[in-house]
C-alpha cells in the first residue's frame, strides 16, 4: 500500500472516530455492558469466555485516556477498535486493486451499516472482534499474493489472538485452513513447516540472539553434587 492511501486510511479512521464519538454513551448500557465495565475496571473475569484480552485492552485505554466515566471511555474504546476496522477495510480494499473511491465506500458501508454502528458506540466486544476478522483477511490475501507461509502463521496467530476477545474467531480461523488447504493443497504434507515458521525467530533476529548454553550458564548456578549417603556398617 502506497503512503497515499495510508494517509486516506488513517483520515477515514479518523473521521469515523469523530463519528461514533459524538454519539458514545456515556454510562453503562444495557445488557452485558455493566458486567464488561466492571471487569474492566477491576481487571475481573466477566462471563464465560471471559474476554481477557477485551479486558486488559480495555484497562490500558481507561488509563491512557482519562476522560469521564470508565463506562463512557470504554464506549470510546469501541468507537476506536470500529474506526480502525473501517481504516483496515479500506485498506484491504486497496490491496485488492479497488479504486480509492470504490475501497473508501466499502469502508463507509460498513461504518454506515446499522448493526455496525450500534455496537461501535457502547461498551461491547464486536467492534474489536470485527476488527480482528479484517485483519485476518488481510493476511490471508498477503498470503495468497506473496505464497509466505510465515505471512500465513501469523494470520493463524492473529485467529489466536483475536479469540481472547471473542470465541468467534476459532470460526475465522477454521475458515483461514480451509482456504488456505484449498488455495495450496501441498500445505498438508508440510503441517511442520507451517508450525516452524510460527514459532521460529527470522534468521536476522536469531543472529542477534545469543548461544543457548550462555543464557543458561549464566542464570544457573553449576550444580553442586553430594556424595550419595552411605549407611554405617552394623
Amino acid at each position: 500500500m502506497t503512503a497515499p492511501d495510508r494517509t486516506i486510511a488513517l483520515i477515514l479512521a479518523l473521521a469515523v472516530f469523530a463519528l461514533y464519538a459524538a454519539g458514545a454513551c456515556p454510562t453503562i448500557y444495557v445488557g452485558d455492558s455493566g458486567e464488561l465495565v466492571t471487569a474492566v475496571h477491576l481487571l475481573g473475569i466477566p462471563h464465560p469466555s471471559g474476554y481477557p484480552l477485551y479486558v486488559l485492552l480495555g484497562k490500558l485505554w481507561t488509563l491512557l485516556l482519562p476522560v469521564g466515566t470508565v463506562a463512557f471511555r470504554m464506549s470510546l474504546f469501541s468507537a476506536a477498535a470500529a474506526a480502525a476496522a473501517c481504516g483496515a477495510l479500506y485498506a484491504l480494499g486497496r490491496s485488492l486493486s479497488l479504486e480509492p473511491v470504490a475501497a473508501a465506500f466499502s469502508a463507509g458501508m460498513l461504518a454506515a451499516a446499522p448493526s455496525f454502528w450500534a455496537e461501535a458506540n457502547i461498551q461491547r466486544v464486536y467492534t474489536l472482534n470485527a476488527l480482528f476478522v479484517v485483519l485476518v483477511t488481510a493476511w490471508a490475501w498477503r498470503w495468497c499474493v506473496r505464497g509466505d507461509v510465515r505471512t500465513l502463521a501469523f494470520g493463524w496467530f492473529l485467529c489466536g489472538l483475536g479469540a481472547g476477545n471473542h470465541t468467534y474467531m476459532a470460526v475465522c480461523a477454521a475458515a483461514l485452513i480451509l482456504f488456505s488447504l484449498l488455495a495450496e493443497p501441498s500445505l498438508l504434507r508440510r503441517p511442520l513447516a507451517v508450525a516452524n515458521c510460527s514459532t521460529r525467530p527470522s534468521p536476522a533476529a536469531a543472529r542477534r540472539l545469543p548461544p543457548a548454553n550462555s543464557i543458561f550458564s549464566s542464570a544457573v548456578p553449576p550444580p553442586r553434587w553430594k556424595k550419595p549417603c552411605q549407611r554405617s556398617p552394623r
